[in-house]
């Protein structure tokens, strides 16, 4: 059954902005992944790796616990980071320069290990 809003103004959404799409990893796994799904195609979810930007497309949650934004799994198709409540599992990305593609093709072609980390850009 409908209910009435209130008299109070309705808020607004902010407006997207190429900012927002920069990943905090000591937020939940949920959390990111679903921030990942809304910020796609635009403004996109990203991180660095090596200090390069890494758009992160699809993404999977899983349990765990350890160093937020700590690459702690290397599979043979996913990559799995470490947030600050269970594990975000990567399974879609693109290096900055690179096309779009499965995080599977994307560990073929570059060495990552567990024990790296994601995050800000280093200065």
């Amino acid at each position: 059954m409908p209910k009435p809003q209130g008299e109070a103004a309705t808020p607004y959404a902010k407006q997207l902005n190429k900012s927002m799409g920069c990943l905090d990893f000591t937020r939940p796994a949920a959390e990111l992944e679903r921030w990942i799904r809304g910020l796609n195609p635009w403004p996109t979810a990203y991180t660095y790796w090596r200090n390069k930007q890494l758009k992160l497309w699809k993404a999977e949650v899983a349990e765990g616990c350890g160093n937020p934004g700590e690459i702690v799994e290397v599979g043979r198709d996913s990559l799995t980071v470490q947030t600050g409540e269970g594990r975000l599992v990567i399974k879609e990305l693109q290096m900055e320069g690179r096309p779009r593609m499965q995080t599977g093709d994307f560990l073929r072609g570059n060495a990552v290990e567990a024990g790296e980390t994601l995050g800000a850009k280093q200065e």
